[in-house]
C-alpha cells in the first residue's frame, strides 16, 4: 500500500488529508502543491494561494486606494499610505463608511446598513438575528476524523 500525495490528488481538489485542497508551495515555483499538514515536511513552503501585502509580504491585503479599488496593503502598512481605505469589505448603503450588519427580512440574509443608518429604515433587523431564525447558528467547520486515503 502507498499513500496518495498532495501532488497526485490535486486533480481531485484534495490532499491525502481530504477534503483539504493544496494552498502551499515553494515561492520560486508559485504552484500549489501541499495542504498545511503536508507542507510541514517541506522547508520553505509558503501560502501561494492568497495574495499578500505589497509592503510586508506577510498578511492579506484589505486596504488600497479608492480610485484603484484594488487591495494592496494590510491594515498596519496602510497607515503609511495616504488615502488608503478598506476596499475589500462591503460598505453600508446609507453612509458608505461602515460595514453593514442590518437588512430587511424580505431581502433574506443580505446586510445593507450599519447600525446608525438602519434606524432610518423601518423594519430593518440584524442579519445575525435572521441567520439564527432561519435555521439555528451558522454552520461550523467540520472536522475530518477519517483516516487518510490509501490505495492498495
Amino acid at each position: 500500500m502507498y499513500r496518495i500525495s498532495c501532488n497526485t490528488a490535486y486533480v481531485t481538489r484534495g490532499c491525502d488529508r481530504l477534503p483539504q485542497a493544496p494552498a502551499l508551495g515553494l515561492p520560486a515555483e508559485g504552484k500549489r502543491r501541499w495542504c498545511s499538514g503536508c507542507a510541514k515536511g517541506h522547508t520553505g513552503a509558503v501560502d501561494v494561494k492568497q495574495k499578500k501585502c505589497e509592503d510586508c509580504k506577510v498578511k492579506q491585503p484589505k486596504f488600497g486606494l479608492p480610485a484603484e479599488g484594488k487591495s494592496r496593503w494590510c491594515s498596519g502598512c496602510a497607515k503609511r499610505h495616504e488615502g488608503a481605505v478598506n476596499v475589500a469589505s462591503k460598505k453600508c448603503e446609507g453612509c458608505g463608511l461602515k460595514q453593514p450588519s442590518f437588512g430587511l427580512p424580505s431581502d433574506g440574509k443580505k446586510a445593507r446598513w450599519c447600525n446608525g443608518c438602519a434606524k432610518g429604515h423601518q423594519g430593518a433587523v440584524s442579519c445575525r438575528r435572521l441567520r439564527t431564525q432561519a435555521g439555528g447558528s451558522p454552520q461550523k467547520k467540520l472536522k475530518v476524523t477519517d483516516p487518510p486515503l490509501t490505495v492498495p
